[in-house]
């Protein structure tokens, strides 16, 4: 028996010191306004026990390191939070059912403020919050289930969290320009929406038509969107608004990037594999990334990060079993 007992034990300690025990084992936290003055992040869990599991990170904000994992009662397919808001994009289904995708809003204390469902939408595959709190953005598949077919429909919208309702209509029906002319191209899908930090009204978005890929810019009180520039997918403003993280395609593979808004210039970074996320800014030197490698049983899904200030540096891990990571702006300094 002593012989049984004892690796146990060592094996229980090991699991406590890995800092693994808190994110598979804890009570799931119903509450987040404890962590205000923290530097954290919200992250979809990806083990194949939890899949749609929302769990909070606290990291430290100078060494960018992880220093705990906690899940959450939340639960969807991707996360994103602004100033008291987290909007939750594909609430899982019970077995067997269909239909359109679900969300719900909370503030901070995780209560509910609002739900509802995207009727075109099957699929999630993007999802963004305002850092202001006041708009919330989803990207569906309505077709296909990749941005690398030429088969896939998509269906954007934005939310004014403060009618607690879908009152705008898709981005599929505004006003799309290129130099001035309305595009009226029946393959055009826009993907990928992501807010300007210092002026709401303002975002840019990913648009597609005619087999090449667009950046867009946005107004939401005009109902309009401009071509911009192309060969820019998924775009995601720094917090600082001076430039966006996107993926680059080069050679058939998407590659982390970012383009600086004064200059436009364009900076690519080599990674080991494709990747296909709209990536996020743990800060405004670092990008952080889910990266989809083979298993055995199943893909693994992990977060990478990179430093932008160093463009011949290789990424490196972040966390383990981890997905649409969305991190607390006002929480952490810039």
């Amino acid at each position: 028996m002593k012989i049984f007992i004892r690796p146990v034990r060592y094996l229980l300690a090991a699991f406590f010191l890995c800092g693994l025990f808190d994110a598979v084992h804890a009570a799931p936290l119903s509450d987040l306004r404890a962590f205000n003055g923290q530097s954290f992040a919200l992250v979809r869990n990806t083990t194949r026990d939890a899949p749609s599991r929302i769990d909070l990170v606290l990291f430290d904000p100078i060494t960018k390191e992880v220093n705990s994992r906690r899940p959450t009662s939340l639960a969807c397919d991707r996360v994103h939070l602004g100033r008291e808001r987290i909007f939750c994009l594909g609430i899982p289904k019970k077995p067997g059912q269909a239909g359109p995708a679900d969300f719900t809003v909370t503030d901070f204390s995780l209560h509910p403020l609002f739900a509802g469902n995207v009727p075109g939408g099957i699929t999630v595959s993007r999802a963004r919050v305002s850092p202001d709190g006041a708009y919330a953005a989803g990207t569906m598949f309505v077709t296909g289930h990749s941005y690398g077919t030429d088969t896939f429909s998509t269906e954007a919208m934005i939310i004014e969290l403060k009618q607690k309702k879908l009152s705008l209509p898709p981005l599929e029906y505004w006003d799309t320009r290129q130099d001035n002319a309305r595009v009226s191209a029946r393959d055009l899908n826009l993907w990928g929406i992501t807010f300007h930090p210092k002026n709401p009204d303002e975002f840019y978005v990913t648009a597609a038509f005619g087999k090449k890929t667009y950046l867009a810019k946005g107004r939401i009180g005009a109902r309009r969107i401009d071509i911009v520039k192309a060969g820019i997918e998924c775009p995601s403003f720094s917090p600082d608004g001076t430039r966006l993280a996107f993926k680059k395609k080069i050679g058939g593979e998407w590659m982390p990037a970012v383009l600086d808004l004064a200059s436009m210039r364009e900076t690519v970074f080599k990674e080991s594999r494709s990747i296909d996320d709209q990536i996020e800014w743990l800060d405004n030197h670092t990008l952080v990334y889910e990266f989809i490698t083979p298993a055995l049983w199943a893909p693994k899904t992990n977060l990478m990060q990179l430093d932008i200030d160093k463009p011949q540096a290789s990424s490196r891990l972040w966390l383990k079993d981890a997905g649409s990571p969305a991190f607390a702006r006002s929480m952490q300094n810039n």
